[in-house]
């Protein structure tokens, strides 16, 4: 009868017998024992000595699943040895690495404590205990995290557990229900590269030796630091796997979710566009062999939300997940709340810089695009709103991040009011479904942009009494156009001219708007009844708000490395959004006329003419 080994190689770089038995002894002897029952064999562990960074032992196991050893009668534990210090030398040059490697059987080198001389009252163990490590595992099933990350999730929901935490998560690996790498690798031939966000330019050297595991030389990833520090250190864990016997059954991980039609709650009655579009979008998710993704054009204001709900509900009827995912983080929170109103059966989770859910995910999800990082294989629809805005557009470590979301055989719908070339290319190949809505909800058409140019052809500071024509000016005091947004380029722009307008006019009741402003939403709130005239703003407020009977300037519109066709387009569509008034005025304010400013007059142009009698068209 052949022997069975097994291979363990610790990830803790602080562990100098790579297996301390301080650390994992009782883990070791629950889990050695829960094999033999299940195999008929003992095992014994085979060592590697080192210790060695995370990421090169996670290169060498690799290298030893592709040499494919099988272990047979004719092979002795001598040969084997023999076999895995051959293996270890080549993965580690390769690796361009020198360290001694050597083999041995239990105990051999490695000290062991027999678990008899543990404390284990009340421990579990056998299935009691694979069945703590299931339920552990299933409240954080779908995300990808660091070590901290999964810690305090599991902390801030007062779980309490038969051991550490920190040891039911080694055992959840060795059972193969969590998946660890490195939060930064190196593989052979290839660049460093970070686990989490994929990004290979924005990877430094820890200065000295690294603060979490003492090296010299120690990698970590600048470009998602904002959601926790990845370094070569550190371990990523992914959840995105189930127990064994449990894969059909996705919905235990989040909650025993009921599945069943439940039709949305609807705040209003579709239009004629809004409804063929909602329709043809239940009708992307539900027919067979329909494309993988769908784009949804949509001119601003068309309720491409609402729209969009009927394919939320059918996905939801089927037992699955659905993630709503929007760039910016202000309308993410003005978003979640028209989604709780429309689904109040569905548990809707919300995932936003600095609110973190606690607990399994919903049914539906809604979150930045940032947020998407945190996630792996979980979702089977994904909605991506706002898909030309910043910070998405461009980014394509948010894009890879939103693509690792889709669960095998999922779909995906992408909504925006200005297609890119991509979005353009994708559908003319036959790849992607399109549906358009040339329409707003309340049938009007959309403003088109006034333009007014500098005599001199130089542009104004915003400080500057030329920046308004006089009879702009005029109706500002008279408070003809409020409420009124007035665009400006930068927060420095921004608060220039705050403090030239309160000046200038003393009664004209307005503020500032800027990404790093706390009150912004009560500022908006002060704009919409009436307590305030006028906002600064930045590009902020360019997307996801409805302000009743606004007006909008743009300041400095010529300033192209902001101001873009999308952002335009956009910020025009803040005007007329609700049918009690829907229409206002839209100023573009520049020394010339520039190419964006031009394309954006054009294409609400077009838009207005394809509106008369337009219904939604579903392309294939």
């Amino acid at each position: 009868m052949s022997q069975l080994y097994y291979l363990y190689v610790s990830l803790d770089c602080n562990d100098s017998l790579l297996w301390h038995p301080v650390r994992t002894p009782l883990v070791w002897e629950i889990f050695q024992g829960m094999l033999a029952r299940k195999s008929g064999h003992s095992p014994k562990p085979l060592m590697v000595a080192g210790p060695l960074p995370m990421w090169a032992v996670w290169n060498l196991m690799a290298h030893l699943q592709q040499a494919g050893y099988r272990n047979s009668r004719r092979r002795s534990h001598w040969r084997l040895s023999r076999w895995l210090r051959r293996e270890a030398k080549a993965s580690l040059r390769v690796l361009g690495l020198k360290a001694s490697v050597s083999a041995g059987s239990w105990p051999g080198r490695l000290p062991s404590i027999a678990a008899g001389d543990w404390d284990t009252t009340g421990v579990p163990t056998g299935e009691d205990l694979a069945a703590e490590v299931e339920g552990l595992v299933s409240l954080l099933y779908g995300r990808r995290l660091l070590e901290d990350e999964a810690l305090g999730q599991i902390r801030r929901q007062g779980i309490d557990t038969s051991l550490p935490v920190p040891y039911l998560l080694e055992l959840a690996g060795l059972l193969g229900l969590v998946r660890q790498e490195p939060g930064v690798m190196l593989s052979p031939g290839v660049q460093w590269q970070c686990s989490r966000c994929g990004s290979t330019t924005d990877l430094v050297v820890s200065p000295g030796r690294c603060p979490t595991c003492g090296a010299v030389g120690c990698r970590r990833c600048r470009a998602c630091v904002n959601l926790g520090q990845v370094c070569a250190c550190r371990p990523l864990y992914d959840f995105s796997r189930l127990p064994s016997g449990r894969a059909a059954q996705r919905s235990w991980a989040s909650g025993n979710e009921e599945k069943g039609g439940k039709e949305p709650v609807l705040a209003f009655t579709l239009t004629g566009p809004q409804a063929a579009a909602y329709d043809d979008l239940v009708r992307f998710v539900t027919e067979p062999g329909a494309p993988d993704n769908c784009l949804v054009w949509a001119v601003c204001g068309a309720g491409k939300t609402e729209a969009c709900f009927g394919a939320i509900a059918a996905t939801l009827s089927q037992g699955k997940r659905v993630l709503f995912a929007v760039p910016r983080r202000e309308v993410v929170l003005e978003l979640v709340d028209r989604i709780r109103r429309a689904f109040p059966q569905r548990r809707v989770s919300l995932l936003v810089g600095g609110q973190s859910q606690v607990g399994p995910l919903g049914q539906i999800v809604v979150a930045t695009t940032h947020q998407t990082l945190r996630f792996a294989a979980v979702f089977d629809l994904v909605v991506l709103d706002e898909a030309d805005a910043f910070p998405y557009q461009g980014d394509p470590m948010l894009a890879r991040a939103l693509s690792r979301c889709f669960a095998p055989g999922a779909q995906g719908i992408t909504m925006t009011a200005t297609p890119s070339e991509y979005h353009w290319q994708q559908v003319h190949q036959g790849k992607w479904a399109m549906v358009v809505i040339h329409q707003r909800h309340h049938g009007q058409p959309l403003p088109v942009p006034q333009v007014w140019l500098q005599g001199n052809g130089r542009q104004s500071s915003v400080g500057s009494p030329q920046l308004f024509p006089p009879e702009l000016e005029e109706r500002i005091l008279r408070r003809e156009l409020s409420p009124l947004l007035i665009f400006v380029p930068t927060v420095v722009a921004g608060k220039t001219l705050t403090r030239y307008l309160q000046q200038r006019w003393p009664d004209l009741r307005l503020d500032l708007v800027h990404a790093g402003k706390q009150e912004n939403r009560k500022l908006l709130e002060g704009l919409r009844s009436g307590q305030l005239d006028a906002l600064v703003t930045t590009t902020l407020l360019s997307r996801g708000i409805t302000i009743p009977g606004v007006n909008v300037i743009v300041a400095q519109a010529d300033t192209e490395t902001i101001f873009s066709c999308a952002t335009l387009v956009q910020i025009a569509g803040r005007v007329g959004r609700t049918p009690e008034q829907p229409s206002g005025e839209v100023w573009f304010l520049a020394a010339k006329e520039t190419k964006a400013m031009t394309a954006a007059a054009a294409m609400i142009r077009e838009a207005n003419a394809r509106s008369q009698g337009a219904l939604s068209s579903w392309v294939r």
